[in-house]
């Protein structure tokens, strides 16, 4: 394995205030304050529905920490953590943040799939023995619930935080649609992806049958 190196564009508005609801504040200051300490292993787990500005957020650490080293492990290869090829490989990553994107199959819970191999692998880099001289920090996101995922990735001293992103409250919403000149309308809680692509055609699939 190795790393090649790419360019992430800077989310339009990189105020955190102005994109998220008020309770991320406190959870997105112990995210800041983790990012910065050196030699410090841990995980961050941030969940919520499609379009709710999980990647917008990634790509706003990433711009917000220019001399952090992030690493994005594409889906296909995420199932390829639990390879002891893949271990070794991010053993060499010391102080690094490891940026695992819809990785929902690689941490539930070992007693119900075969992600033993994996979730062991995280267990061991964020609060085991690998974890004090590696200081590899790991973003998991997923879509999915908390409900399926290993329990001993919550455990404190390992996990520096968890959130779940919801649509925006309406009143932000309307704050955040009038900051990017847009006059769309909005009734109730709206995801970042709507907010910002408002104009866009709505394309939606009938279930069992053909859409007219």
């Amino acid at each position: 394995f190795y790393l090649t190196e790419g360019k992430v564009k800077a989310p339009a508005i990189l105020d955190i205030e102005k994109l998220y609801n008020d309770d991320f504040m406190p959870e997105h200051a112990r995210i800041e304050e983790f990012i910065k300490e050196e030699d410090k292993s841990g995980l961050i787990i941030l969940h919520g529905e499609k379009g709710t500005g999980k990647s917008c957020y990634i790509k706003n650490l990433i711009h917000s920490h220019p001399d952090k080293k992030f690493v994005y492990v594409p889906a296909q290869l995420i199932t390829l953590i639990s390879d002891p090829s893949f271990g070794s490989f991010l053993a060499t990553l010391n102080n690094h943040i490891i940026v695992l994107e819809d990785c929902e199959n690689a941490i539930r819970d070992r007693k119900n799939s075969d992600t033993a191999a994996s979730v062991s692998l995280l267990l061991n880099m964020t609060d085991g023995i690998l974890s004090d001289d590696l200081g590899i920090k790991f973003i998991c996101t997923f879509n999915e619930d908390m409900r399926n995922i290993d329990e001993a990735l919550l455990r404190k001293g390992r996990l520096v935080s968890k959130y779940e992103f919801k649509p925006l409250c309406e009143e932000k919403a309307i704050m955040l649609l009038a900051e990017i000149n847009n006059e769309g309308i909005i009734n109730g809680p709206m995801t970042l992806a709507d907010i910002f692509n408002i104009d866009d055609p709505t394309y939606e699939i009938k279930k069992g049958g053909y859409l007219e």
